[in-house]
């Protein structure tokens, strides 16, 4: 592979390094500032990631390698995060001697061309660098309730207006551009009224006294919200896209749900609101690096127009990232709608996970939600680590949460599911950037996914490490970017189960009986209940009896599943398993993953007051007469 291409640290506008991840984009620029300003080539420096906040975030890493490199490198925290009043201000002071200070991306719209005391320390930066894409720093979102316009004293005709059209919103069946469930759970259906429905409803006979109204009452509302900045920018998106409905723009929607009760008897609505999504321009940049390995210029024209017509944005190529080799395992897979509420084939998913994790670490990737602190399925987690005697859980991370972090290097990552971004996203968030046009939003919703995806199965850093990815889906978008192979679980999957963990319990048990005695009869299962007896509850007893002589010969730790059993009844990690029932158990299949095949004939024995048969299970090869007579004369010999 060639040398990493050139650093340009004074681009002519704005300049994005598309190199494939862990090719040393973050730390290879970082040495290049650090030269730069040992040399006097560079001196201020600002430095933009997603977060800053957290030991693990981008910006204390950024900080924490600019420090070793010998620069002076400071956070910029927000207000909510700082704890003494005035002190924003002075964390953006420069220095007189060389230094870098680093923001998250929520700082930028207020640096630049917003607030002029803090855009004048902003453009006393020589670089900005942008680490991954910025889509949240050029994108606005606003919600105005129904309340906040009725509260609105002396509404001028624009705000009356929208009035009406929320007011008509807050009846049930108030008919909507789009209608979705967000909760099948609850029955909760979410409504928009967007696009050309919202804007013809609101009208386009509209003066310019209107729009100075409409302004002047909006401030007090935008100024509480700490989004006065915005306003100037929201009320003339909503100027542009009342001027020609036909457009269909939909940039501005009015949101509400509705839910129906239990019983059906009655419907619940939260009120309605307007919401707003604006992309808001970056001015007065300085020379701008943006470092994304997925970089794509359908976003990036859309981000920074000005920039484009001006010819001051590029996008320089190093290569393309190599093909990731990922194990397809379908069975791990844990769906978005089990969040609030796991079953036994989750935990068996959560068990599988734990047994990779003690063989070496592992990193789990899910949404937001499925691993909060508390969740049903962090809940299973830890059950499963306890259940295998594991003291330390894998590490997790969520989607859409910024994906350059690298201290899961060299770590299994196994993605339980895909990432997901909702309808909403790609019919709201995105209209910021394309208001006009279904195609260019549906076009950017799946770039983001696909982009996501492979930086977050990245984190392994598997072209350098040779860390394994194991994922449960790969969706159409990875299938050009990925070699894929199945999966090869270490626990006993069937697809649709109804008792998933019960195929490992019969296999835990038949391996613990195959090391002590060389091969298991069939009638203990029926003992432990795993699968359904084929004896009479007088002869259970004795089989019962033969099992806990043939154990109380061992030194079994109560660790074990057996041990576990004979010292209080109940198998360790499967006392909740529910046996299999009739003609459904699958024990053949199980067997058969042991290298167990049936003895050509039963076995038994007279053991006063019972006549005990079994069908046993031995290697080929083994003399299952000596089997048999090790755990049942083991009874005979107590007796």
């Amino acid at each position: 592979m060639p040398g990493p291409p050139t650093i340009n640290l004074r681009p002519n506008g704005i300049e994005v390094m598309r190199w494939p991840p862990g090719q040393g984009k973050s730390t290879g620029v970082r040495r290049e500032i650090a030269d730069a300003m040992q040399r006097g080539d560079v001196r201020r420096v600002l430095w933009a990631v997603n977060s800053t906040v957290g030991d693990h975030s981008l910006g204390r890493e950024a900080q924490a390698h600019f420090i070793s490199l010998g620069v002076k490198a400071s956070l910029v925290l927000g207000a909510d995060h700082l704890t003494k009043s005035g002190r924003y201000w002075q964390q953006l002071r420069w220095r007189s001697t060389p230094e870098v200070k680093i923001v998250s991306y929520a700082h930028l719209p207020l640096l630049y061309d917003r607030l002029p005391r803090y855009a004048a320390l902003a453009q006393q930066a020589e670089l900005l660098v942008i680490d991954e894409l910025p889509l949240s720093a050029l994108t606005h979102t606003t919600e105005l309730l129904f309340t906040d316009v009725l509260q609105v004293p002396h509404q001028g005709r624009i705000l009356s207006q929208l009035r009406a059209v929320l007011g008509r919103c807050v009846v049930p069946f108030a008919p909507a551009t789009i209608d979705t469930h967000t909760s099948v759970l609850r029955n909760e259906r979410q409504k928009y009224l967007t696009g050309r429905d919202l804007l013809e409803a609101m009208g386009n006979e509209w003066s310019e006294q209107d729009w100075h109204e409409l302004r002047d009452q909006l401030a007090d509302t935008f100024d509480k919200r700490k989004q006065g900045i915005f306003l100037d920018e929201w009320v003339a998106a909503l100027r542009e896209d009342l001027a020609d409905p036909a457009r269909n723009s939909y940039r501005f929607r009015v949101a509400w749900k509705v839910r129906e009760t239990r019983n059906g008897s009655k419907l619940k609505l939260t009120q309605p609101a307007l919401h707003a999504n604006i992309r808001t321009p970056l001015r007065g940049l300085p020379s701008t690096l943006i470092l994304d390995a997925y970089a794509e210029p359908h976003l990036y024209d859309a981000l920074f127009p000005e920039y484009k017509q001006l010819d001051q944005l590029r996008i320089v190529t190093a290569g393309e990232p190599e093909r990731l080799r990922v194990e397809l395992a379908p069975m791990l897979r844990v769906y978005p709608t089990h969040a609030h509420s796991m079953s036994a084939k989750d935990l068996q998913v959560a068990e599988e996970i734990i047994r990779l994790h003690m063989q070496h670490p592992v990193t789990v990737l899910a949404t937001k939600e499925m691993i909060a602190e508390g969740s049903p399925w962090n809940t299973q987690l830890r059950k499963a680590a306890q259940l295998a005697g594991c003291d330390h859980l894998p590490a997790q991370i969520y989607y859409h949460a910024g994906r350059g972090v690298n201290h899961h290097a060299g770590n299994t990552v196994v993605a339980i599911m895909p990432p997901h971004l909702p309808l909403i996203h790609r019919e709201g968030t995105l209209a910021a950037l394309y208001p006009h046009s279904p195609a260019d939003r549906e076009k950017a919703h799946e770039l983001l996914l696909r982009a996501e995806y492979l930086q977050m199965l990245h984190r392994g850093r598997q072209p350098r490490t040779g860390a394994r990815i194991i994922a449960a889906n790969m969706g159409k978008l990875l299938r050009a970017d990925c070699e894929t192979v199945p999966y090869q679980p270490l626990l006993q999957f069937t697809r649709k189960s109804s008792r998933p963990r019960t195929r490992d319990a019969i296999k835990a048990v038949s391996e613990e009986m195959l090391q002590h005695f060389g091969g298991l009869p069939q009638a203990l299962l029926g003992v432990l209940k795993l699968i359904p007896a084929a004896f009479s509850p007088k002869n259970e007893e004795g089989h019962a009896t033969v099992l806990r002589a043939a154990l109380g010969t061992l030194n079994l730790d109560d660790t074990t599943e057996l041990g576990h059993w004979y010292a209080q009844g109940t198998l360790r990690r499967f006392q909740d398993v529910a046996g299999f029932k009739g003609k459904e158990t699958p024990l053949k299949e199980v067997m058969a993953t042991l290298g167990l095949t049936p003895a050509p004939k039963q076995y038994g024995r007279t053991i006063e007051p019972w006549r005990l048969k079994t069908k046993l299970w031995v290697p080929p090869g083994t003399d299952a007469q000596a089997v048999f007579d090790r755990i049942y004369g083991a009874a005979v010999e107590s007796g």
